[in-house]
């Protein structure tokens, strides 16, 4: 078991803590569940730039192969974009925060959508994009999402989406809809309410008994995962901000760093 600290520790990007690489080694079931956006790439200033490289292809191939491994990327990209770049790996996929999930049999929904929502929301982003140059509405299945990561006044757009943020409040609360405002991802989220990470990590959980866990994250939605993990579980933060990670590094490149190290253990 690895000792609880107060405060995360910092992971070094070269050199796995000894008492996370022997656990690893001495577990005979264990569960790696991982962010995509910010944790296993680094954030893009346009969302399909993203891809994953041919080293985080590579690593996260070598740990699925291993049979003591569990696998699974949790994502709040859609299933297309997770299909296209990942799924022709041997791991589970976690689309849109928890509302599709992929075994082997494909995709399934967790939820129902009825989508009549998406018409009361969509004018009030349009309106935030005709403020703020650069800025962008994405639609997803069960999400609409305000990037303004390609606005050239950063802080006016800072501003602005706290704005939208709290303007979009008095709206969703009739709707069953939740509000995400991430400035790390530079983003406003509308998405249904009762879809969030944590309740794919207890459902990851109630399906077997690992002795190795393993989880990693960089933005809010993560933290919800953070939260409900058993207190021997190994969570990571990627990047800065306040976190309930026991642990920290500094960047994707520096935790796949430590993927991989894992796996050259294993």
């Amino acid at each position: 078991m690895v000792k609880q600290s107060s405060q995360p520790l910092v992971l070094a990007r070269k050199r796995q803590p000894l008492e996370i690489t022997a656990a690893y080694q001495q577990a005979a079931k264990r569960l790696l569940l991982l962010d995509y956006d910010g944790t296993l790439v680094a954030l893009a200033l346009m969302p399909h730039k993203a891809k994953p490289s041919p080293r985080v292809l590579a690593c996260l191939d070598l740990l699925s192969k291993d049979p003591k491994n569990t696998v699974v990327v949790i994502s709040g990209r859609d299933r297309s974009t997770l299909e296209n770049w990942l799924g022709h790996l041997p791991f589970g996929l976690v689309a849109e925060h928890g509302a599709f999930n992929k075994s082997e049999t494909g995709w399934q929904s967790a939820f129902k959508n009825h989508g009549q929502w998406k018409e009361a929301i969509k004018p009030i982003l349009n309106s935030a994009v005709s403020i703020i140059s650069g800025s962008q509405v994405e639609e997803k299945e069960t999400a609409i999402v305000f990037h303004y990561r390609l606005s050239s006044d950063q802080k006016f757009a800072k501003t602005e989406a706290k704005l939208l943020a709290e303007n979009l409040l008095p709206v969703i609360g009739s709707l069953s809809l939740e509000v995400r405002r991430d400035e790390r991802e530079m983003v406003v989220e509308v998405k249904q309410a009762g879809i969030d990470k944590g309740q794919v990590v207890h459902e990851w959980l109630k399906r077997d008994r690992y002795d190795f866990i393993l989880c990693a994250g960089d933005s809010t939605s993560d933290e919800e995962m953070f939260k409900v993990l058993p207190p021997d579980a190994i969570s990571i933060k990627v990047g800065p901000d306040s976190t309930d990670a026991r642990y920290r590094i500094n960047d994707p490149s520096g935790f796949i760093e430590c993927l991989a190290n894992l796996s050259k253990a294993g």
